[in-house]
């Protein structure tokens, strides 16, 4: 028997591979749902100021690219980072 969340998390891994478009820039790897063409667009631009801001404010700017993912469903993003649906996380990020 497959455990809920694993058939769930195998699902939203597969669509992150193999539907969501990704973009990148010189610090970034942004995969997202290519429904979302207006913002898809600003997203780039988004996370490059969000890096300089928060670098100068915090005095630390990762010195890999950093992959972010974002999805067209709010379940997805739990079910990604915790394993199962139905807990409140926003973003999660796994590192520094």
């Amino acid at each position: 028997m497959v455990h809920p969340w694993r058939s769930n998390m195998i699902t939203v891994l597969d669509v992150v591979a193999n539907k969501y478009l990704t973009i990148e820039s010189p610090n970034f790897r942004i995969h997202t749902s290519p429904m979302r063409a207006g913002a898809r667009e600003m997203l780039p631009d988004f996370y490059e100021f969000a890096r300089k801001d928060y670098g100068e404010r915090y005095g630390y700017v990762s010195p890999k690219r950093v992959e972010v993912e974002v999805f067209r469903r709010f379940d997805d993003s739990p079910v990604r980072s915790v394993g199962f649906a139905g807990f409140g996380a926003l973003g999660v990020c796994f590192g520094r």
